[in-house]
């Protein structure tokens, strides 16, 4: 784990300063908790160098860690309270939970991948432990631990928002939901509440498609 007066400290500094802060990110509990969360312990050894560039850190097989600036301003639309029930679908190794967890005391990390989900545990035992990491496909969502306030996902949705009505199901009344939305070049941001999956697009967005949220290949003669 990183020191606080350690260069990648003063990197994580200069993330906040020169990529989210000016990506209009207002929130100051998101602003703390990325200064405080240390980015490259959930990196991979050869990516802990460059855990405070302006880019996703990829995790190997399609996953990735996202970018700062998308991450940050995710979670500044979330709007988080502290006595919330949130689920972060698609944890990867728990990065976007244990910032997540400095929002809201209630916080349930879904993962698909076994191995990324044996990160993430040991991460956030260590710098979020009221967290809990659940393994399982990510659109069944986690129904045991809900209805929730917050579900957000952090990776794109490639298939159509029906695709979603299962976590949607899980959102509590006047519940919202996250997503980045893989519409043509560049995906968007979106939020929506409960029972309108359609929601609205509040800012473009890159992120490499979710397991289960990938469109199909159709068929070619």
């Amino acid at each position: 784990m990183s020191s606080s007066s350690s260069p990648l400290a003063a990197a994580r500094q200069a993330m906040v300063d020169r990529q989210v802060r000016p990506a209009d990110v207002t929130r100051r509990g998101v602003i703390a908790a990325m200064l405080e969360i240390p980015r490259e312990d959930f990196a991979p050894e050869s990516f802990r160098a460059a855990a405070y560039s302006d880019s996703p850190i990829p995790l190997g097989g399609g996953r990735q860690i996202l970018e700062p600036r998308v991450q940050a301003k995710l979670l500044d639309l979330a709007e988080l309270e502290p006595e919330e029930k949130i689920l972060l679908v698609g944890a990867g190794t728990g990065y976007g939970a244990a910032l997540a967890g400095k929002l809201s005391r209630h916080v349930t990390a879904l993962e698909s991948d076994p191995e990324l989900a044996d990160k993430a545990r040991a991460n956030l035992e260590r710098l979020a432990p009221h967290v809990r990491v659940i393994l399982g496909d990510l659109a069944d969502g986690a129904p045991e631990s809900g209805p929730y306030d917050v579900i957000l996902l952090e990776g794109g949705v490639e298939t159509a928002l029906d695709s979603l009505e299962t976590l949607d199901s899980q959102l509590a009344p006047g519940g919202r939901l996250i997503f980045v939305s893989l519409e043509g070049p560049m995906g968007r941001a979106r939020l929506a509440a409960k029972g309108d999956l359609r929601g609205r697009v509040v800012f473009d967005a890159a992120a490499t498609v979710l397991p289960g949220f990938a469109r199909k290949p159709g068929f070619v003669f």
